[in-house]
């Protein structure tokens, strides 16, 4: 996404999905991309959100037209218009870059308007690995004809340790893998045919040893490892924190 317009979208829609699911007030209404009556006059405003804490009622209305650069006291005293227009307790936010005049801040500040300042645009999607449960099996018929050779019976082989650090050997000992760059290799491969869903994934070994610094089995042989991969969207944190910053700034301002 390289286009304004569709960042302001993004920034509109992720605000409107962390209302949606905010549970620390309660959402009395919340509309979007609408026009709201004021006193003597209409205006057009991104978000208009009115909650309550159990005891009061508050709103908020939310500009980020702007969020492409640093806003001035004109977009401030634009919003401060239309917040002495709607009636109750009211205040607003406006996201901007990076605001360096200390009188803007202090203004904002002053009359209720939240600065919410964006260091980068908002990445459309940001996908972020899961893997879990890891199954690492060794080679069962391999495992028995070496315990029966070294006298262990029904002995246990233990296995453990951080993926980063399980690494994979050949039968010659040239190191082939770790456990972390399997997981790395099918996250890439996910990614690249955008395959975001969970998955179930089953990678076989051939010829390959774990080593286990154990004095008895100083390598293993592996059969297969099992695990799930799964994505979760991060910048749907961006919702969440964008909304609690505005929260926050909202109910200490009137609470002051």
């Amino acid at each position: 996404m390289h286009d304004k317009q569709l960042y302001h979208e993004t920034i509109v829609s992720k605000l409107v999905q962390a209302i949606a699911s905010e549970q620390s007030v309660q959402t009395i209404k919340i509309e979007h991309n609408t026009t709201i009556q004021g006193r003597t006059s209409t205006h057009q405003v991104d978000i208009y959100w009115e909650f309550t804490d159990g005891e009061i009622t508050y709103k908020t209305i939310i500009q980020a037209q702007h969020w492409n650069k640093a806003i001035g006291n004109n977009e401030l005293f634009r919003l401060l218009s239309i917040l002495r227009d709607i009636p109750g307790q009211t205040a607003g936010a406006l996201f901007t870059q990076p605001v360096y005049q200390k009188v803007t801040k202090d203004l904002a500040r002053d009359v209720g308007i939240t600065l919410y300042e964006l260091m980068l645009p908002l990445d459309d999607h940001i996908w972020e690995p899961i893997v879990t449960p890891v199954q690492l099996k060794i080679d069962e018929a391999w495992a028995k004809a070496e315990k029966e050779r070294l006298g262990m019976g029904e002995q246990q082989v233990q296995l453990g340790g951080e993926p980063k650090t399980m690494f994979i050997y050949d039968e010659d000992g040239n190191c082939l893998d770790s456990v972390q760059g399997i997981f790395d290799d099918y996250i890439k491969k996910s990614r690249a045919a955008g395959r975001y869903e969970e998955q179930t994934i089953t990678h076989d070994f051939q010829g390959a040893y774990l080593k286990t610094y154990d004095e008895l089995f100083p390598m293993l042989k592996l059969d297969k490892l099992i695990f799930k991969l799964t994505f979760f969207d991060s910048s749907e944190v961006q919702g969440e924190e964008m909304l609690s910053a505005i929260l926050t700034s909202v109910l200490r301002y009137f609470r002051q």
